[in-house]
């Protein structure tokens, strides 16, 4: 370890994502019940304004120093799903609130227009400062659950239970089904949508993960059950199970697919997350049921027990498969998060309950 160290006051935290800077610096969110949660004097907000607060944390590279540390939150429940930084050390973080008084600045929408919205927030590098905060919904419940950010602005995915999410610039600006994906793409400054579009079939559709390559065209992954879900130049054109993981890549100015697949087998599958490296092959891992996901040049190729974590490297076209393969033991594996450096290897984290996982010089 080069350092591991506990956050937290005496209720109740969790810690949902985490982002790091050119320097090392580390950003966590999360959620908290503790009114002695850790904050500095230099916070945003030192006071829990809920029985549930997200909170934003900055630690040092080497894991000995707070940086900064707020509360961020209104009086109803917050949570932070996931948190990016730009190249300025800007945070941006976004969940979901039921708050009527969430903190908001130069806001794109400026009030909770549902039973929960969406909201994106950007705090300044010291952490004292909310650059742009804004709610993002309709009138039923919206949650961002994904992030990324490059220099022209934040792009974010979630779920959306609204048939009036604001859209703009729309690939489909109907709400198809009982839930759709929603991606939106905010400007820097928070205050406008560059492109904002629903993308769903007649079933539910979620999603939580997203990227972004060089030339600004966005990465989705999520599960479906619709068996209309939108595919273009698809590995996969149809829905194999109950439920499928997909991948879709939108073109970069919101308004088309360049390409969109099923992903899975006769069981059920879920996408937690993607990645894209340089070359621009997205890698997405999370789960499946299934005894006939696809697989190509497999690390594991069958299943090992319960539901394995999944992870599939697409080719940059989109209708093709890198490699494929199942990681699990005996019992429950799944894959949450994946990351990709810069020689295109992947990271992969997630959960076992499996005393059979395979391990491999570990700690």
């Amino acid at each position: 370890l080069v350092y591991s160290t506990y956050l937290g006051g005496s209720g109740w935290d969790s810690a949902h994502s985490v982002a790091a800077d050119g320097q090392g610096n580390v950003y966590v969110t999360g959620i908290t019940q503790s009114r002695d949660f850790p904050t500095t004097a230099n916070a945003h907000d030192d006071t829990l304004d809920g029985q549930i607060d997200l909170y934003v944390t900055k630690i040092s590279a080497a894991g000995d120093r707070v940086m900064y540390s707020t509360y961020l939150g209104g009086s109803g429940g917050d949570e932070g799903f996931a948190i990016a930084v730009d190249g300025q050390g800007n945070a941006h973080v976004v969940g979901s609130t039921d708050s009527r008084n969430f903190p908001t600045q130069n806001a794109f929408q400026g009030t909770n227009r549902g039973v929960v919205n969406a909201f994106v927030t950007k705090l300044n590098s010291s952490g004292n400062g909310l650059l742009y905060s804004t709610y993002l919904g309709g009138s039923r419940i919206d949650e961002a659950e994904g992030i990324a950010v490059d220099g022209s602005g934040a792009y974010v995915v979630g779920t959306s239970f609204s048939t009036n999410f604001p859209t703009h610039q729309a690939m489909d600006p109907t709400h198809n089904g009982d839930a759709d994906v929603f991606v939106t793409k905010l400007t820097p400054a928070g205050n406008a949508l560059i492109y904002s579009t629903y993308l769903g079939g007649g079933g539910i559709e979620t999603a939580s993960g997203i990227a972004v390559d060089g030339g600004r065209n966005a990465y989705l992954t999520g599960v479906t059950d619709s068996n209309n879900f939108p595919t273009l130049s698809a590995v996969q054109p149809a829905l194999a199970g109950s439920s499928d993981l997909f991948v879709a890549k939108l073109k970069n100015d919101g308004s088309a697919l360049v390409y969109s697949t099923y992903l899975g087998g006769r069981g059920k599958e879920t996408g937690y997350d993607i990645t894209v490296d340089g070359s621009g092959q997205a890698s997405v891992t999370g789960d499946t049921e299934s005894d006939d996901y696809p697989t190509r040049n497999a690390l594991q190729g069958s299943r090992g027990g319960g539901p394995d974590a999944c992870i599939s490297k697409l080719t940059a076209a989109g209708s093709g498969l890198v490699f494929s393969t199942y990681l699990g033991g005996s019992k429950a594996d799944r894959g949450y998060g994946i990351s990709a450096n810069g020689s295109g290897d992947l990271y992969v984290v997630g959960t076992t309950a499996s005393a059979n996982f395979e391990t491999v010089g570990s700690l």
